[in-house]
């Protein structure tokens, strides 16, 4: 099983998302409305925090995620906070 590692070259520590933003992930993960991504070769928990405006931490602890890999694959629990996105069960 292979991991694709985290750059520390490319990557963001954290990423910062507004108060209104962060309220609203947090209802999604009151709620259980979640959606589901597939891990590809090349995502890492930085690209994927900045792609949907996630916390890295938020990411990890929703995924029981140790860690700084991602293994090819998966499939990480996200919050959807924007309800645009179909919603997991």
């Amino acid at each position: 099983e292979e991991e694709v590692p985290v750059s520390d070259v490319e990557e963001v520590e954290e990423i910062e998302v507004s108060e209104e933003w962060g309220e609203k992930l947090q209802e999604a993960i009151d709620n259980n409305w979640f959606f589901y991504h597939q891990v590809k070769p090349k995502d890492t928990l930085g690209r994927l925090a900045e792609k949907y405006q996630i916390p890295i931490s938020m990411i990890k602890e929703l995924n029981y995620i140790t860690g700084n890999s991602l293994e090819k694959g998966i499939y990480l629990r996200l919050p959807n906070a924007d309800n645009q996105r179909k919603r997991g069960d």
